[in-house]
């Protein structure tokens, strides 16, 4: 993630092309409707992970910043805290 970070800045949200994965993500939970909360084993932030755009090479990965930590957003979760949680 942080190749992507590097040449992206840290966007709230973005998509990466198909067939294309950031090294260390860590599947934590699913979320429903085909998405899925990754932790980057290297900084630790939560995404919020999906199927973007469909292009003829497959679909993209959009992927949605949640959280600076795990611990913080799991805090939000016990809370019911859901715009946090899921950025609504």
């Amino acid at each position: 993630m942080a190749a992507h970070v590097s040449r992206l800045g840290y966007l709230h949200t973005f998509e990466l092309p198909p067939n294309v994965w950031p090294a260390h993500f860590l599947q934590f939970c699913y979320a429903g409707c085909g998405d899925d909360v990754f932790v980057d084993g290297k900084s630790g932030w939560v995404y919020l992970v999906g199927a973007g755009h469909a292009t003829q090479d497959g679909y993209t990965t959009f992927i949605k910043r949640l959280d600076h930590s795990l611990e913080n957003w799991l805090e939000c979760w016990l809370r019911d805290e859901k715009k946090t949680l899921w950025g609504w």
